[in-house]
């Protein structure tokens, strides 16, 4: 879904963006971006009222599009650089995080954030890892995701000064749950019997080590 159906939607909008552009800012079209950036803000709200490590990837992959709508949307090559960045870097980096949830999974057989903690102790690697998803994941530096918001926020802008505000708080919300996600898994206490560092095959970890 991630490293390729939300791509696909996202080229779809590339390809149709001459019947879909705004060619004039007027009340209508401001009501469009306002609604695309506020459903931005809830689905962030939401994924940070997860309790399931799959369904808070999977929310996050969402909110993710309302960059790539506004960068599009408004028709310019700043908009066009900076959504194309999104489309690629969040691809790479929310397919390792499913793929980080699957090595969660197997190894608990559940996907609550409640059971699956400690894996810092566990395994420092497996740890290393899941945090630079995780950075990537809230577009820090040297992320493809932070260079294609910062064109996003300059189109913005250039739409309206008061959108910046929101496509901050997008971004404030965005690293809030990126953190939830590494806090969650890789600190507290996990059960006497899940102690062991065997179940960490070097297949899994090369699997995240090349996202």
């Amino acid at each position: 879904m991630a490293g390729l159906l939300l791509k696909l939607g996202g080229y779809g909008v590339i390809r149709l963006r001459g019947l879909l552009v705004l060619k004039s800012i007027n009340i209508s079209t401001l009501l469009v971006l306002i609604i695309r950036l506020f459903g931005g803000v809830l689905t962030r709200i939401v994924c940070l009222r997860q309790t399931d490590f799959k369904s808070l990837v999977a929310y996050s992959s969402v909110g993710h599009i309302s960059f790539v709508i506004v960068g599009l949307l408004r028709n310019t090559l700043w908009g066009f650089i900076g959504a194309i960045l999104i489309i690629v870097g969040h691809g790479l980096c929310s397919s390792g995080l499913f793929a980080l949830v699957n090595t969660f999974y197997l190894r608990r057989h559940s996907r609550l954030l409640t059971i699956n903690k400690g894996y810092l102790m566990l395994s420092p690697c497996v740890g290393l890892l899941c945090f630079l998803l995780v950075v990537r994941n809230m577009a820090s530096p040297p992320s493809l995701n932070l260079l294609g918001e910062l064109f996003i926020y300059i189109v913005g802008a250039s739409i309206n000064i008061f959108f910046f505000p929101m496509l901050i708080l997008l971004r404030f919300l965005s690293a809030c749950y990126s953190l939830h996600i590494y806090v969650s898994s890789q600190h507290g206490k996990c059960a006497n019997n899940l102690r062991s560092r065997a179940d960490f095959s070097v297949r899994r970890i090369s699997l995240l080590s090349f996202h």
